[in-house]
Order: structure tokens, then C-alpha cells, then sequence
């Protein structure tokens, strides 16, 4: 493969992913699935009728005045973020 040098980087084309950039690349298409994963195993349960009531009543164990806030926010505002910048391309999200 043979690769023109010009003046202004821009300009050049590089058609294939290779070598440790397609690790890279593997690394990013995966991440998604990994954390619908976790999604699924650790924030899911919570939303359980027990799970939910062992975080959010009072004077349960695991009770805490911010966990119900904190829970829905997880899910509703925190899972679609990286969605929806990668489908409008933002430069934060390469």
C-alpha cells in the first residue's frame, strides 16, 4: 500500500482500519453491548418491586433519600447521552 504524501494532512485518505487501530475500532463497536450488559444486570434489578422498595423506604437497609432520583435519572438521561451524540457527531464523541 502506498500512501502519497501531500502538504496538508487533511487531504490524505486512508481507506483501511489496520494494525492496533482496529483494536481500536473492535474496542468501540463492542463498548455499546457492554454496557446494555450492564445495564441489564445491575441497574434492571433495581427497578424490581423489591429492589425498588429496599432502596426507596425509609428506614430500609439500603435506603437513601437520592437513590430514587439518582435511579431514574441513570435511566432515562444518562443511558441514550452517547446514542444521541454519536448520531448527531459531536466532537466530544469521536
Amino acid at each position: 500500500m502506498h500512501i502519497q504524501r501531500t502538504g496538508n494532512a487533511a487531504e490524505q485518505h486512508y481507506p483501511n482500519i489496520r494494525g492496533w487501530l482496529l483494536l481500536v475500532a473492535v474496542g468501540v463497536i463492542l463498548l455499546p453491548l457492554r454496557l446494555v450488559g450492564i445495564l441489564v444486570e445491575d441497574l434492571l434489578p433495581a427497578f424490581s418491586k423489591e429492589g425498588w422498595a429496599l432502596l426507596t423506604t425509609p428506614g430500609a437497609a439500603f435506603y437513601h433519600r437520592l437513590n430514587a432520583p439518582i435511579l431514574i435519572f441513570e435511566l432515562g438521561g444518562e443511558q441514550p447521552a452517547p446514542g444521541r451524540l454519536a448520531h448527531s457527531r459531536r466532537r466530544i464523541l469521536p
